[in-house]
């Protein structure tokens, strides 16, 4: 009896007891309803619509990608059908060349099929007012500067073609240009239009200058296409090559290159080929603008799987790149371009898995949880060839990829259509319900209008603690449900109140916590990256840079310069720890003044310092060491002590020493230990692991300039005879250089090195004053009146006051006018001309004579001969070993008439032989020197020598 009355008088127990037996009557009969009514016209409609509509697109799509590829196969089956035509015709004519003879000889009489080919240096090419254009290489030039026999040969016989090449061009398919190339030691090329190859192809292709077109391009093809007509025959179609689709390095346009090989029919051999530049770009465009429902798409696939026509929505959708970011660059920027968007590369495993070769097959796939249909048809195949593969039959896939539900729109509509009815069955039935229920609300409110009183104000009062009012008075009493929710909510309250207050104080606390541990974490981060004593970076920093280290884009290497403070410890003991703390203060402050923009300062060690250099020229980083090494020359002022330091600098670089930027760190400091060991307060550079010639290159320009200093460098002198009487008439001055490191080093190695450094300047100044020095003696030996020849660099000329230092030395010196002579080359006249003018006329009126030395193999203009002070043509000893040849001697001939004419006198050097003497003698050459006379030998033998031969 008592539970019975607990539950009578229970509110919720009453409201939902009687909702719960309502609710379920009406929803029953609604459930029931809805389930038959969607059940017969779902099973009955769907299947036979989705039968249908399948049976539709098959057939549908079938058709319009067959018409899709009849088209694009039309199209490249022109081209190839044209080049076996065009290709034809070159064979034909090769083949009867005998037969043809006298028509070429007319041909090649007459102005319109002659090739006047200019040859630059670097490539010949015909004029632009001939039909076709002709280039080739220099490598096809023999030493003379001729083209070679053969090669002419090849060009007199397709000369021909001027005729027939422009009018395939003109008419036809089209295409960019058609060009023969021939076979091997021939490959030159015939091109339609007229293009200036050299500039605007062969700009881009620079190592076609000197290397064989067939060898560059496509090495390997003329043995296998040989084996291949051995095996076709001459003429069959199946020789023909098409290239795979590139992007073109000039125009930038996607292109085809269709080949038709020409042969030697007696011989059997390769004689070059026939070929058509075509752009795809139409049918690229024509394939990317297909239309198919709102967002299909269409592509053109590789048998490679490689995707070269697709718009870009189609990328996206396949979880592929676009055209351009998928476009391998050769990494020169320059050249032609691989397309590289493989099906095999997508982001998406269905499309991966995707198998293309398959036709006549609807297939369905998932791409990013949406159904595709994708539809492809295999289309004609034609033959290709690349290094990997060889030759092989190459076929294009065309393929559509169609959102399902857009093709199933009409199924989907009516789908929704009943779900419509469906809906509207449902909604007859909610009314039913609603009706039902409406018997029950109306039963319940009344019921329960009483007792809902107490429940409303229980709800204001909570409501008043959701606006954040925890001081609400609960003065409901009763025995039901709602009562004790009052109390229940009384309690929470008081609960809510006690959290708040305890939460307030925690989070004063945690804000004091926060701000603490912040400003502890930037003193740790500083105590952890930099020197607290300088505010350089430490070593960590130091470490974690070398880490991350990579090079900029206009930098060659990064350098670790370490620097240790030689026995420091000695100054503290002296000195004290606090003076010694001032002097790395100030000696941090000195290195920092000398650090550049783009270098870094470290302190490393408590007497150690690191610099991060990088840099493109290797001279930068030994000026850098070397002005680091000054500061160690001067004493450091410090609390009236005059403080002398020494340091051991040790550097490594990178990519030279290592691959890794991390290691720069432990070379730099065994090559900083080595130098403290064997080389205290100098330099060491790292050489265990460097590249030898790199290391060798620093480390001789480090010792080349100190050669003067160290009383490294010497003068030779080798005696120049007057022809006519075999006396000698003067001395050209040679600079040897013996180093104590790296022994006798060659004049050819190390003035270039030198000229290369900026170091030619320096060791230029020293041998113009020890050569004035030189002659000095010479005159006090009796040979008053020698006339003594010094080298001068372009750079020392271009880059040096050389006349103030001559006059300087003149002015110190007792020389007579026209005694000294400066030899310079004819490289230099392709620099500032009027300087050169001027300053050659300056010297002349010093009294300095002027002497081109290696006359004709440079610079081999013939204006400055008359415009500029020259007293002296020196030939070169490359002519002069070649007098037995009928080449060098006409050269060398040319030069005295050259000369006599022109009032020059003329120097042969490098004479080894009566016979080169005694023809030099009947030419007219006034004076020479070489190894017949003397070999360069020093002052004093050189007295010897001219004691015997001195006029």
């Amino acid at each position: 009896m008592h539970l019975l009355k607990k539950y009578k008088s229970s509110l919720n127990i009453k409201i939902t007891m009687i909702t719960i037996i309502f609710i379920v009557l009406g929803m029953f009969s609604m459930i029931l309803y809805t389930n038959l009514s969607v059940a017969r016209l779902t099973d009955k409609t769907l299947n036979t619509m989705d039968r249908e509509l399948y049976y539709l697109l098959d057939e549908y799509y079938t058709n319009y990608i067959n018409e899709i590829s009849v088209r694009i196969e039309a199209d490249y089956n022109g081209y190839l059908e044209e080049v076996q035509i065009l290709g034809g015709i070159f064979q034909e004519v090769l083949d009867k060349d005998n037969a043809l003879e006298a028509v070429m000889a007319v041909v090649k009489a007459d102005p319109y099929f002659k090739d006047r080919i200019i040859f630059n240096g670097k490539w010949g090419q015909n004029t632009s007012d001939e039909p076709t254009a002709v280039f080739m290489g220099r490598y096809l030039y023999d030493d003379n500067g001729e083209i070679k026999a053969n090669v002419q040969n090849a060009i007199d016989k397709t000369a021909i073609f001027d005729m027939i090449m422009p009018s395939f061009v003109s008419h036809g398919k089209n295409k960019i240009q058609i060009y023969y190339t021939g076979g091997v030691d021939e490959d030159y090329t015939r091109m339609a239009p007229w293009v200036d190859i050299g500039h605007s192809v062969y700009d881009v292709y620079p190592e076609l200058y000197d290397l064989p077109i067939w060898e560059t391009f496509n090495p390997g093809l003329v043995d296998e296409w040989t084996e291949r007509m051995l095996d076709k025959g001459i003429g069959n179609p199946k020789l023909i090559r098409v290239s795979q689709p590139i992007q073109d390095g000039i125009t930038g346009g996607i292109i085809l290159g269709v080949t038709y090989p020409i042969w030697d029919r007696e011989t059997q051999t390769f004689k070059g080929h026939v070929a058509y530049d075509i752009t795809i770009e139409s049918i690229i465009e024509q394939v990317e603008d297909i239309k198919i429902s709102n967002t299909g798409f269409a592509m053109l696939i590789q048998s490679n799987g490689n995707i070269f026509a697709m718009n870009d929505k189609g990328a996206d959708v396949l979880g592929l790149k676009n055209i351009d970011d998928s476009t391998l660059n050769n990494g020169t920027g320059i050249g032609f371009n691989r397309l590289n968007r493989y099906i095999q590369e997508s982001t998406i495993e269905s499309v991966r898995n995707l198998n293309y070769s398959e036709v006549n097959e609807i297939k369905e796939i998932e791409l990013n949880g949406e159904t595709y249909f994708f539809i492809n048809k295999k289309m004609d195949s034609f033959v290709s060839w690349t290094p990997e593969l060889g030759f092989y039959d190459e076929a294009w896939t065309l393929a559509f990829v169609v959102p399902r539900d857009e093709i199933y729109k009409m199924y989907i509509n009516s789908e929704i259509q009943i779900k419509n009815d469906q809906n509207i069955a449902i909604k007859q039935q909610v009314g039913i319900g609603a009706v039902i229920l409406g018997f029950v609300v109306i039963f319940v409110i009344l019921y329960n209008s009483r007792m809902t009183s107490k429940l409303n104000a229980l709800t204001n009062k909570v409501k008043q603690m959701k606006e954040n009012n925890y001081q609400v008075d609960f003065d409901i009493h009763s025995e039901d449900e709602i009562g004790k929710l009052a109390n229940a909510f009384e309690g929470m309250q008081q609960e809510i109140q006690d959290s708040l207050s305890r939460l307030k104080v925690q989070n004063e606390l945690l804000k004091d916590e926060i701000d603490e541990r912040i400003k502890k974490d930037r003193i740790i981060d500083y105590l952890e990256n930099f020197d607290s004593q300088t505010d350089l970076l430490n070593k960590k920093a130091l470490l974690n840079m070398l880490k991350d280290m990579s090079l900029d884009f206009d930098q060659t290497f990064v350098s670790l310069i370490i620097i240790g403070l030689d026995e420091f410890r000695k100054i503290n003991d002296a000195y004290t720890f606090k003076v010694g703390d001032e002097i790395i203060q100030m000696l941090a402050t000195k290195l920092d003044q000398i650090v550049q923009s783009h270098e870094l300062l470290f302190r490393i060690g408590g007497d150690e310092f690191a610099i991060l250099f990088k840099g493109k020229d290797l001279n930068a980083l030994i000026l850098k060491v070397e002005e680091i090494n000054a500061l160690f020359g001067k004493s450091f002022s410090i609390r009236m002590h005059e403080v002398v330091l020494s340091a051991s600098i040790g550097v490594s670089t990178f990519p030279h020493d290592t691959s890794d930027t991390l290691d720069l760190f432990k070379y730099a400091t065994i090559a900083m230990n080595h130098a403290k060991a064997s080389n205290r307060g100098g330099s060491e550079y790292y050489n265990e692991e460097m590249n030898y010639s790199a290391r060798n290159r620093i480390e001789m320009i480090h010792e080349l300039n100190q050669a003067i200093e160290r009383n490294e460098l010497s003068l030779c002198f080798q005696p120049i005879m007057k022809i006519d009487t075999n006396k000698a008439t003067g001395v050209e001055v040679l600079l040897r250089w013996h180093s104590k490191k790296f022994g006798h080093i060659s004049p050819s190695l190390f003035i270039k090195l030198a000229e290369e450094s900026k170091l030619i300047i320096k060791i230029g100044s020293w041998v113009i004053k020890a050569s004035f020095e030189a002659l000095g003696k010479f005159e006090a030996a009796g040979f008053v009146g020698l006339e003594m020849a010094i080298n001068i660099s372009v750079i020392q000329l271009m880059q040096h006051d050389l006349v103030a230092e001559t006059k300087a030395l003149l002015e110190k010196y007792p020389v007579k006018e026209k005694q000294i002579i400066y030899e310079v080359t004819e490289g230099l006249f392709i620099n500032d001309f009027d300087r050169v003018r001027t300053t050659f006329a300056e010297l002349e009126q010093l009294g300095i004579l002027i002497s081109i030395d290696d006359f004709g193999t440079g610079y081999s203009s013939l204006s400055y001969l008359k415009n500029i002070a020259i007293n002296k043509l020196k030939i070169d000893r490359s002519f002069i070993s070649e007098l037995h040849d009928k080449t060098g001697w006409e050269i060398t001939n040319a030069i005295i008439a050259l000369a006599n004419n022109l009032n020059l006198k003329v120097v042969a050097e490098g004479v080894e032989e009566l016979e080169q003497l005694e023809h030099l003698r009947e030419r007219g050459c006034n004076e020479a020197q070489g190894f017949f006379f003397s070999r360069p030998v020093d002052l004093e033998h050189c007295i010897e020598y001219l004691n015997q031969y001195w006029n």
